[in-house]
């Protein structure tokens, strides 16, 4: 494998693999030229088929495109491990590594700025033989064998760095005394780039120190009449200068540049990761504008206190340092400083000075330092830093007014007028993420954090991404180097004293707290008000009308203060409408808030959320289950906007959106004051949470519903919790708990006389006696159920326990009363749909009673009838989206088409199944399912996989203690064993 590989770009495409010469055809040379110009970072495929193919690549370009990767792989990585290559595929594209010094343009980068450093130290014989050493990577017009239109732009960046490296060389000649011997070649590319005033400039001067004085006159008034004509502007000042003083025979520098090049970048912070993308994105911007020819500020290098804005900003800039020969300016403009912001004016002043002007020559007018700022840096390529800006007008006079220069700007405001007004791009920064965070800490702790991997993500997490906070922590662990890891994390999990352990030993620059007031301070009072109270919210990210309700307000002026505070990058946007803290964050507001917020003033704002989000539920389960509004709590509409949830769609799309906050609703609900809200949400969730199976939510909702009814002494509320709790047992097959809570829900009941609370418990504990096995246990409690349902004249009731007593039935052999309930409770189901339109209940009531009519079907040997009724059932399910019964249709229909000998057929409606049931978490089904999908493969022959699938059935079996599926899957089981050729496993 080639463990060295050289590229060229500085004349054709070449590529050496350990010293020998790679010949590639000339689409796979534009594809590396493409992919060596954009190392490190990824190129998409869309841009590797406009550079290849051109505007409109043809329909095979893709693959092509693909066969070129390919071979050019065969070429770079031939041999080498996957970790180890070179050319990558990523997401979206492909991504070329290079290691260091392997290709040409970066050695005459590099050995370009050595020069430059050279000729500062006026160590001209270095200059010169650096410079000579760079110009002699050239082979000939870069990119000169390639046909792309889009490579060919890339060429003149390249044609720029030859000719400043060939002045670079020049002029240090010209220093030694060479004046003579570079006359020709001045004159020759003089004449190739008329428009170069250096040029002209250089030949001048080596012209006059060589007695030619009518000769470097005569190279002005040649100069000077092709700049009018082409350009319509007169010579610059510095050559302007130099001609008058060849005529005065006074000329007072080896050349027309009398401007220094500073280097006032900050150094870069250690222990820099995780921002590999946004580098790439700066770089991105920067080659963008390079094609433009225009001035780059990126001013959206924004986001929260102690995010990193600063760290990428010099790390970014450190790295394209090369790309500004011409040097790199830098200023804290101190917006968010305990000092005061530095203004315009002396940041303008201090530029002056870094770029060569005598302080007592600096103009004492803005508009004049502005003016004079940007005369110098006109046709120089330099990189400018404006770190920690607050206002517009601190940013604005510091722009240059030419082309070549690129501008930084990072911020904690948003300042959307640089991007509207002066084309400013937007770069976010957001938190690093859980393994970036941990890596950081690797690198800043040692072996340490390496040791204890999970303390390390622990305290990771504890600092919230937040770059700042992750430093602190590692300086908390030097302080401490006895400690374990995992005892500091502990520490700072107290949520309650964290902010204290980020105090950064003092440091008011970097301690949290003082780090987050500089923002907070900034804000007008009802945006600051705003920020206290939007910390309140218990979930994990809300929308502007939880925020209206937090704050008493409408809902534009709710949008409007959570803009400004994202603007100020004091709360995230969390997905379209929806906003966030982070957790160091939201401590602080809280802090704020208990001191500048009254008691009732902190209650009543939670108070309007809760009643907000109550109702809202309450209208989203009435728009989705209407069939049993009346068994839901009636809910008063609160004060203030209400979101519109009376489709279905709606209902369902805003509980999905919500339900992290009702959940965390319910937690701080019951433990802070507002019991009775946690039970009346527990009961409106109820059947959404069960019908889309979000099992481990509802074991939380309805555990904090129970200890709320303990704390109001509401009997019939903790019943009805235990009730609920049952049915998460029920789901996930645990019959024993779940009889368990029936049972103790039942005998709290009786204790009070709650009737309608009876009759939904007696029906439940039916179901789970029936997949307990415990067949006449379960028709006992279901005719009990059924006798109180037909009191009350619950429809409903009637109707589903109708269906789930024919289903005990049929267990024992009963198909005639079996068919009759079914029968009548589709009657029932189909009524009540007719009269409350599609109600998502009634129609899976409808689909239940079909496919278990199915079922019967099947057991009385109608395979036809019972796989056209599973059908209808699946089509029921599918357009109420109820994707528990229709997995449960799927597997009945399996076992209907396995009795018509359709093995195929059913086994892939089986093998849907069981993925769906993985899914959904629904045990008890996909037991069903490996079961038939057992039997499927073992008519069909296939013996070692019927035996593979009836040994999970087996497995979910026992542990669901259904004896009945138990003992037919070991028959089933026993018939595939028996079935495999003697000396095969099965």
């Amino acid at each position: 494998m080639p463990e060295t590989v050289e590229y060229g770009l500085l004349g054709p495409v070449t590529v050496h693999c350990d010293g020998l010469p790679a010949a590639l055809p000339r689409r796979q040379r534009e594809l590396l030229a493409a992919l060596l110009l954009s190392a490190g970072r990824v190129v998409s495929v869309e841009a590797l088929l406009v550079t290849l193919w051109g505007a409109a690549p043809p329909p095979t370009a893709r693959a092509s495109l693909h066969n070129h990767v390919k071979r050019l792989r065969s070429v770079l990585d031939a041999g080498r491990e996957p970790a180890e290559r070179r050319l990558l595929t990523e997401p979206g594209g492909y991504l070329l590594r290079l290691g260091a010094d392997v290709l040409d343009v970066t050695r005459a980068e590099t050995l370009l700025a050595a020069a430059r450093s050279a000729a500062r130290a006026e160590d001209w014989a270095e200059t010169c033989e650096l410079a000579a050493d760079a110009l002699a990577l050239w082979r000939g017009e870069p990119l000169a064998d390639l046909g792309s239109d889009a490579l060919a732009r890339e060429a003149p960046r390249l044609s720029e760095l030859r000719l400043q490296v060939w002045e670079t060389r020049l002029e240090a000649q010209m220093h030694l005394g060479r004046n003579a011997e570079v006359i020709s070649e001045l004159r020759a590319l003089a004449q190739e780039h008329p428009l170069r005033e250096q040029l002209h400039g250089l030949l001048m001067l080596a012209l006059y120190r060589c007695g030619r004085r009518a000769e470097a006159l005569a190279v002005y008034r040649a100069a000077r009449h092709v700049l009018v004509s082409e350009l319509g502007s007169e010579p610059t000042p510095e050559l302007q200068r130099l001609h008058q003083e060849i005529l005065s025979d006074e000329p007072a520098a080896p050349a027309p540049a009398p401007t220094a090049v500073p280097r006032q970048l900050p150094p870069p912070v250690a222990g820099f990761v995780g921002r590999e993308s946004e580098l790439a994105g700066l770089t991105a911007y920067l080659d963008h504008a390079a094609h433009d020819g225009a001035t780059m500020v990126i001013s959206a290098i924004g986001g929260t206190a102690g995010v990193g804005k600063t760290a990428l900003a010099v790390r970014w800039a450190h790295s394209a340092a090369a790309r500004f020969p011409d040097g790199q300016l830098y200023v804290n403009l101190r917006g968010y400083d305990p000092q005061d912001p530095v203004d315009a004016d002396d940041a303008l002043a201090g530029f002056l000075v870094a770029l060569g002007v005598a302080a007592p020559r600096i103009p004492a007018g803005r508009g004049e330092r502005i003016a004079a700022y940007r005369s110098l840096l006109a046709d120089r390529r330099v990189l400018i830093v404006l770190d920690n800006a607050r206002r517009l007008e601190q940013i604005r006079p510091l722009l240059p007014g030419a082309p070549g220069c690129a501008v930084l700007v990072t911020s904690r405001e948003a300042l959307g007028g640089l991007v509207a007004r002066d084309g400013a791009v937007r770069l976010d920064l957001d938190v690093l993420a859980p393994n970036a965070a941990a890596q950081l800490l690797r690198e800043l702790i040692g072996e340490r954090a390496r040791r204890d991997e999970a303390a390390a993500r622990m305290l990771a997490e504890l600092c919230c991404g937040l770059p700042l906070a992750l430093r602190i922590a590692a300086e908390l662990a030097a302080l401490r180097p006895g400690a374990e890891l995992a005892e500091i994390a502990e520490d700072l999990a107290d949520s309650r004293h964290r902010l204290d352990a980020f105090d950064a030993g003092g440091d008011e620059a970097s301690a949290i707290r003082a780090v987050f007031s500089w923002s907070y301070r900034t804000l007008e009072p009802e945006v600051a008000r705003a920020f206290r109270l939007g910390a309140l919210h218990p979930g994990p990210a809300f929308d502007a009308y939880a925020a209206a309700a937090l704050l008493g307000t409408d809902l534009p002026g709710a949008r409007r203060l959570l803009d400004r505070l994202a603007r100020a990058y004091l709360v995230q946007h969390a997905g379209p409408g929806r906003y966030a803290m982070h957790d160091l964050l939201r401590a602080y507001a809280r802090e704020l808030a208990a001191a500048e917020e009254s008691e009732a003033e902190r209650r009543a704002a939670l108070t309007r959320l809760f009643d907000l989000y109550l109702h809202t539920a309450a209208q989203c389960a009435d728009a989705l289950f209407p069939a049993e509004s009346s068994r839901r709590p009636a809910v008063a509409a609160p004060p203030g906007p209400i979101p519109r949830v009376a489709n279905p769609s709606a209902a369902t799309a805003w509980l999905d959106a919500e339900r992290a906050n009702l959940v965390a609703t319910a937690l701080h609900a019951t433990g802070f004051g507002w019991p009775d809200h946690t039970t009346r949400l527990s009961v409106i969730l109820y059947r959404y949470l069960d019908a889309e199976g979000h099992f481990s939510e509802a074991a939380l909702v309805h555990t904090q519903a129970r200890r709320a009814a303990a704390l109001l002494a509401d009997v019939s509320a903790e019943a009805a919790a235990l009730r609920q709790l049952a049915s998460v047992d029920f789901r996930q097959g645990r019959f024993a708990a779940a009889a368990d809570q029936l049972n103790l829900a039942l005998s709290l009941l009786a204790a009070v006389g709650d009737t309608r609370g009876q009759t939904h418990t007696v029906h439940n504990l039916g179901l789970v006696e029936r997949h307990q096995g415990r067949f006449l246990d379960a028709i006992g409690h279901l005719r009990q159920a059924l006798a109180l349902n037909r009191a009350q004249g619950d429809t409903l009731g009637v109707a589903r326990t109708l269906m789930n007593l024919a289903v005990t039935e049929r267990s024992l052999g009963q198909f005639g009363p079996a068919v009759e309930h079914l029968t009548e409770s589709l009657v029932l189901y189909r009524e009540l749909r007719d009269r409350m339109g599609r109600d998502a209940l009634t129609v899976a009531g409808e689909a239940d009673a079909l496919t278990n009519l199915g079922v019967v079907d099947l057991r009385l040997g109608h395979a036809v009838q019972a796989a056209d009724r599973h059908r209808q059932a699946i089509a029921l399910y599918r357009s109420v989206e109820d994707q528990r019964g229709l997995v449960e249709a799927m597997v009945n229909l399996g076992a209907a088409e396995r009795h018509q000998g359709l093995y195929p057929m059913a086994g892939r409606h089986l093998e849907q199944a069981v993925a769906l049931c993985r899914e959904l978490g629904d045990r008890y089904c996909e037991a069903d399912a490996h079961a038939n999908l057992g039997v499927v493969y073992l008519r069909d022959g296939r013996h070692p996989q019927a035996a593979d699938e009836l040994r999970l059935a087996l497995a979910l079996y026992r542990d669901l203690g259904d004896q009945a599926g138990l003992a037919q899957a070991l028959e089933s089981l026993g018939q595939a064993r028996a079935a495999v050729p003697h000396g095969r496993s099965g």
